[in-house]
């Protein structure tokens, strides 16, 4: 018969049998969390709670050459949100008990930004369908630091915002053919094309930590590179010069039916260009403005004989000699033999023509020029090319530029 201290020492020993598997159980599952599986389950903890984050650095400024602002870069936001973390607070809405839904939320978020709160619902609704965990999505992209303020203002847990930067042009359309714009894939014409590897910056990475609710925790944050701005290009261009040179072009083009007119502006002593002007322009910040044809510059990709230029200085030459006035006359052929059998013409056919120099230079007559050039000797060329000051050219000279200015700014 048993006894009941022997009842009780057999419950006894049971009860510690159960204890010591319970226990051993416990033992097992730590050991296979803190020593088995601790290196794994660390690295999917912090994959679940630490946010990898893209630090922008901001792009080179394109100046004049008196630091007159043609390009530089702002910072913009985009607005940002966790689906996941929506279809969490929708499950603790559904609840009740909540003083401000998820759709309320939304609704502050588009009266700022813009948009449609329940369109913003809708599309998260549509991602969280494709993926319960989706992490990741759109409220608003670009919106100003005042907008991107008052979006941090509303405190809304699940809502995040990322640092982009933006490319603006404070001056236009002035040297805009000239500087070229970015594109939503990165530079598209113009210098900032060009002359990327300069301008482009190198952005840099950091992270930060949230909590199982979606919040930020802060101190978090960890910069495992900086970024680093990139380079400012100065111009030799004058904007000043250039916005003139622009105008210009653009009343003269329009005047006579053109369908586009180039100028370029050279000072002589060092041949730095202060003016490069196109027309029709090109405002880089509305570039749908323009035709695609006009958006880029045709002073430096559009190959054009500049043979013109050149009149002036062989005109100078005759002038300074003596070898010619604004009233001689002169037969412009239809065409002018040169050397080896080649010949030149005017830049539209005719017959011959009587000029005189004056009529000849206003022209643009190639044959014209060619038969009074042939008045002056090699070496008289070779003199005539280099620069010299005007108060250096004889009376005679200076007598009949003057008089071949008034003829040619005098409308017939």
């Amino acid at each position: 018969m048993v006894t009941a201290d022997r009842r009780t020492r057999r419950r006894l020993a049971a009860s510690m049998l159960v204890l010591a598997i319970i226990l051993s159980a416990f033992v097992v599952r730590l050991v296979d969390i803190q020593v088995v599986r601790a290196e794994q389950l660390a690295q999917e903890s912090e994959a679940r709670r630490s946010i990898p984050m893209t630090i922008y650095g901001a792009r080179g400024d394109i100046v004049d050459s008196r630091g007159v602002v043609l390009a530089d870069s702002v910072f913009r936001y985009d607005i940002t949100v966790s689906p996941r973390f929506v279809a969490k607070a929708l499950e603790v809405e559904a609840g009740g008990g909540v003083t401000s839904t998820v759709a309320d939320n939304l609704a502050s978020v588009a009266a700022i930004v813009g948009g449609d709160g329940a369109a913003m619902l809708a599309d998260i609704q549509g991602q969280l369908a494709a993926n319960p965990e989706d992490d990741h999505g759109y409220l608003s992209r670009g919106v100003t630091p005042e907008q991107f303020e008052q979006v941090r203002e509303l405190d809304i847990p699940w809502v995040y915002w990322e640092r982009m930067p933006a490319r603006t042009y404070p001056n236009g359309q002035i040297a805009g053919n000239l500087v070229g714009f970015l594109g939503t894939d990165g530079p598209q014409t113009g210098l900032e094309f060009r002359l990327n590897e300069c301008l482009q910056a190198t952005n840099g990475e950091a992270t930060y930590e949230r909590g199982a609710d979606g919040v930020r925790l802060p101190g978090t944050t960890v910069v495992a590179n900086d970024a680093v701005d990139g380079g400012t290009l100065q111009l030799t261009i004058d904007a000043d010069v250039q916005w003139f040179a622009q105008q210009a072009i653009a009343q003269q083009a329009t005047a006579i039916g053109a369908e586009w007119a180039t100028a370029v502006v050279v000072r002589v002593g060092d041949g730095h260009i202060i003016a490069a002007a196109d027309w029709p322009t090109v405002d880089p910040n509305d570039v749908n403005g323009t035709a695609p044809e006009n958006l880029g510059s045709r002073v430096f990709t559009w190959p054009y004989e500049p043979g013109s230029t050149i009149k002036s200085a062989t005109f100078a030459a005759l002038f300074d000699s003596g070898a010619a006035t604004i009233t001689d006359q002169v037969i412009a052929p239809r065409r002018y033999d040169t050397i080896a059998g080649f010949q030149i013409g005017d830049a539209w056919d005719h017959g011959d023509l009587r000029y005189t120099a004056a009529g000849v230079l206003m022209n643009s007559s190639n044959t014209g020029t060619s038969v009074l050039s042939e008045r002056l000797t090699l070496d008289q060329r070779h003199l005539g090319s280099a620069p010299r000051p005007r108060s250096t050219f004889s009376a005679k000279s200076r007598a009949s530029w003057a008089q071949l200015t008034l003829l040619t700014a005098t409308p017939p």
